[in-house]
C-alpha cells in the first residue's frame, strides 16, 4: 500500500519542525489585528456576555459572589452596574432568561477571564478556524493524493482569509468567528465525507456542535442549510452519503439539544423562563407586511404584539433598533411596555411571523429577498474595532473590562479603515468571480468533489445573508464575518488546481515497457 503523504518538494515535508514552523506562521496571520491593536476587541455585547458568565460561574459555584459594597460597607458602584446589567443577561424580577445571548459562549468568555486571560480567547479561536481548515485541506490533499503539504497549504489558506476579515473576528469578543466554521464544517461533510479519516469527521463535528451553541443565528443557518445540503448528499453520489446526511443534520440537532437543556437548567436553578429577543417581530414590522397586519388585526386580546402599534405612530419610531431596545418616551417601544406584555410578545413571535406570512406571503417573500441581498453587499469589518465611547458604555453598564483594553490602537477613524473596506471588496469581487468561474466552467480541471465544496461556501454565505438580514437586521458585522471564506477558498482552488491537474495526468501515463534483444 502506497502512502499518499510520502511525496517530497518545496512544499512537502514531514518534519514535525516544519510542520510547527507552518502553523504558527498561521496562528501569527490569526492573530494579526490582535497583535497590531496589543489587545482584543469588544463589542456592547461582549460587556453582557461577561456579565452573564460570570453569574452563570457564580452559581455553579466555580466563581466568587460579586460583593456589592466595599470594605466600608457602602455601595460598590461597580457591582451595582453589573447587578443593572443582570436584567438583560440572567434573571430579572419577572423570572425571565435572556436567551439571545448564549450561555455556552458567556461562560467561555467568563472562565477566560476568571482562570487565565481575555487575551487568551483570540488565540483559542484562531486554533479554531485553523483546525477546520487544516482538516479541510488534509482531505483534500489526501482525495487527489496532491504532492503539497497540508500545514502549508493551510498557512496559504489562512492568508488568503487574512486578505478578508478573519483577523478581525479572531480578535473579536464575540461568537461571530464561530459562523464561518460552520460553514466549512458543513461543505466538508457534504463534499469530502468518505474522504475523511474517524477522528477528522469527529473533530469537524465537534466544532460544528460548538458553533451552532455559541450563537442563536447560528443555529438558524445549521437549519437553513439541512435542505440544500440532504439535496447535495443526494445528488452527489459519494461512499458515506448515509453519514454525511446524519452528520449534518446531527448539527442542528445538538444545538436544539443545547438549547433544551438550557431552558431546563434555567427552569430548575433559577426558577426563570428562557426568553428570546422579539427581532423577528421587529423585522416584519419594518419591513412594512407586520405592521399592516397589526393595522388589519388589532386590537385584538389574543395577539401580545399588537401592544406594539400605538407607539408605531411615527416613521422614526419604526427600526428594529427603537422598537427593541430604545427606552425615550418618544422612541422607544416594546421596553416601555410591562413586563408581562414584553413576556408575551417575545414568546409569541414566531406565531406572529406565522400568521403575517400566511396574510401577506408575497409582501414577505419581497422584503425577505430584499434584506437577504441587502445583507450580502454589507462587507465591513469596522463594527469590530472597539472605540473609545464603546469601551466606556461597556464599563458603565455592564462590565468592567481588564486595563490592557485602554491601549488598543486601531479606530474606525483613522485612514486605514476606508483602505481596508477598499481592499475587502475587492477581494470579495475578485474571489466570488474566480470561484464561480471555476466552478461553472467545465473545462477548469477542478474535481467535482472540489467543486461541490466551493459550491456550498457560497451557499452557506447566502444562507447566513438570509438568516441575518432576512430574519434579524442586515448589517455590516453579520456579513464581513463569513464573507472572508471567499479569497480563502479562492486562494486554495487555485493553489491546488496545477497539482489535481498534475496527479491527474500522472494517473494515465503508461509505463515504459523494454523490450528485451533477441
Amino acid at each position: 500500500m502506497t502512502n499518499r503523504f510520502a511525496h517530497t518538494g518545496p512544499l512537502r515535508s514531514r518534519s514535525p519542525l516544519a510542520t510547527l514552523v507552518w502553523l504558527l506562521i498561521a496562528l501569527a496571520i490569526c492573530l494579526s489585528v490582535t497583535i497590531i491593536n496589543r489587545t482584543p476587541t469588544a463589542y456592547f455585547d461582549t460587556g453582557l456576555y461577561l456579565t452573564r458568565g460570570e453569574n452563570t460561574l457564580q452559581t455553579l459555584g466555580l466563581a466568587p459572589k460579586q460583593r456589592t459594597t466595599d470594605e466600608n460597607g457602602t455601595a460598590d458602584p461597580k457591582a451595582a452596574a453589573k447587578d443593572a446589567a443582570k436584567g438583560n443577561t440572567g434573571a430579572d424580577d419577572d423570572r425571565t432568561t435572556s436567551g439571545s445571548r448564549s450561555l455556552f459562549y458567556a461562560a467561555f468568555l467568563a472562565s477566560a477571564l476568571t482562570f487565565a486571560d481575555l487575551r487568551m480567547v483570540p488565540i483559542l479561536q484562531a486554533c479554531a478556524l485553523i483546525l477546520t481548515i487544516l482538516i479541510s485541506v488534509r482531505t483534500i490533499v489526501r482525495c487527489y493524493d496532491l504532492s503539497v503539504s497540508p500545514p502549508a497549504l493551510t498557512a496559504l489558506a489562512v492568508a488568503g482569509a487574512a486578505i478578508g476579515s478573519a483577523p478581525f473576528y479572531v480578535a473579536f469578543l464575540m461568537p461571530d468567528i464561530f459562523a464561518p466554521i460552520l460553514l466549512l464544517v458543513v461543505a466538508g461533510f457534504v463534499a469530502f465525507m468518505a474522504d475523511m479519516l474517524p477522528w477528522e469527521r469527529a473533530a469537524l463535528f465537534v466544532l460544528a456542535a460548538v458553533a451552532v451553541m455559541t450563537h442563536p443565528s447560528h443555529l438558524a443557518i445549521a437549519l437553513v442549510l439541512v435542505p440544500p445540503a440532504l439535496l447535495g448528499v443526494v445528488l452527489f453520489r459519494r461512499p458515506r452519503k448515509l453519514l454525511a446526511a446524519v452528520m449534518v443534520v446531527g448539527i442542528p440537532l445538538a444545538g436544539l439539544a443545547e438549547h433544551m437543556a438550557v431552558r431546563t437548567a434555567v427552569k430548575t436553578v433559577v426558577h426563570s423562563d428562557v426568553v428570546y429577543t422579539p427581532f423577528l417581530t421587529a423585522r416584519l414590522i419594518v419591513d412594512g407586511p407586520g405592521l399592516e397586519y397589526l393595522h388589519a388585526t388589532c386590537p385584538n386580546p389574543e395577539v401580545a404584539s399588537c401592544a406594539l402599534l400605538p407607539m408605531l405612530n411615527e416613521p422614526q419610531r419604526v427600526t428594529p433598533y427603537n422598537i427593541l431596545f430604545e427606552k425615550q418616551p418618544d422612541l422607544g417601544s416594546l421596553a416601555l411596555l410591562p413586563k408581562e406584555t414584553q413576556r408575551q410578545i417575545m414568546a409569541e413571535q414566531v406565531d406572529f411571523a406565522k400568521d403575517v406570512f400566511t396574510s401577506k406571503p408575497l409582501s414577505v417573500f419581497a422584503a425577505v429577498t430584499r434584506n437577504t441581498l441587502i445583507q450580502l453587499r454589507k462587507y465591513s469589518a469596522g463594527t469590530t474595532i472597539t472605540e473609545p465611547r464603546e469601551l466606556s458604555a461597556i464599563r458603565r453598564s455592564a462590565f468592567d473590562l481588564p486595563p490592557h483594553f485602554d491601549d488598543a490602537r486601531l479606530s474606525t477613524r483613522q485612514p486605514w479603515m476606508d483602505q481596508t473596506n477598499t481592499l475587502h471588496a475587492a477581494a470579495y469581487a475578485v474571489s466570488t468571480v474566480l470561484i464561480l468561474s471555476l466552478v461553472l466552467w467545465p473545462r477548469s480541471g477542478l474535481p467535482l468533489q472540489l467543486r461541490c465544496w466551493a459550491l456550498f461556501i457560497l451557499v452557506g454565505i447566502i444562507a447566513n445573508a438570509f438568516v441575518c438580514g432576512a430574519v434579524s437586521q442586515p448589517a455590516a458585522r453579520y456579513g464581513a464575518r463569513v464573507l472572508f471564506l471567499l479569497p480563502m477558498a479562492a486562494v486554495l482552488l487555485v493553489a491546488v488546481r496545477p497539482a489535481i491537474q498534475s496527479s491527474t495526468a500522472a494517473r494515465f501515463v503508461k509505463p515504459k515497457t523494454s523490450i528485451p534483444s533477441e
